[in-house]
């Protein structure tokens, strides 16, 4: 726009009075971008399987809590129902038949609920050599790995019930 008005006149602060002119136009406005979000912390590619994982609860959704439990190098979940409401003692519980099979992770991604910070669960991972990291308060985006997981869970239980599927059978 300046370079066009610069081609057919000129005066003193032109590019400064037509930037305030954009700004106070409301049509301009209207059609205007909305400012970028900002970045998101992206994670360090891991090295190993099992090197940091990332988990999250979900629900109660359809009368179960699930634990969704995503390893950032592989992509391997693991997603483990309950149907009482989550508590660190049964957390460790399903944490620890996934980790019968898989091993203790290095470190373990998770948001800041009472669950992950307190002190059993702090206990329980100190004794397992496993380091806590938790996301950003009121941004789950940054455990996106977890979170998106989370949606694919619950569209794939509302899609089994929309075909009259036991949704038993799948827990």
């Amino acid at each position: 726009m300046k370079q066009l008005a610069r081609r057919y006149c000129t005066w003193k602060n032109i590019d400064k009075d037509i930037e305030n002119l954009v700004k106070s136009c409301k049509d301009c406005l209207s059609t205007q971008n909305n400012p970028p979000k900002a970045p998101v912390h992206h994670w360090d590619p891991p090295s190993t399987n099992w090197e940091r994982i990332h988990l999250v609860y979900a629900g109660p959704f359809q009368g179960y809590y699930y634990l969704v439990l995503i390893d950032a190098k592989s992509r391997w979940a693991e997603i483990k129902a309950i149907s009482e409401p989550s508590t660190s003692l049964n957390t460790i519980k399903l944490l620890n038949d996934i980790f019968s099979t898989h091993g203790y992770p290095f470190v373990m991604v998770s948001d800041n609920a009472s669950i992950f910070t307190g002190d059993t669960f702090s206990n329980y991972c100190l004794e397992n050599g496993i380091r806590q990291k938790f996301i950003a308060p009121g941004h789950p985006a940054t455990n996106g790995l977890a979170e998106r997981n989370v949606q694919t869970l619950k569209n794939q239980l509302k899609s089994m019930i929309n075909n009259n599927n036991n949704k038993k059978a799948f827990i």
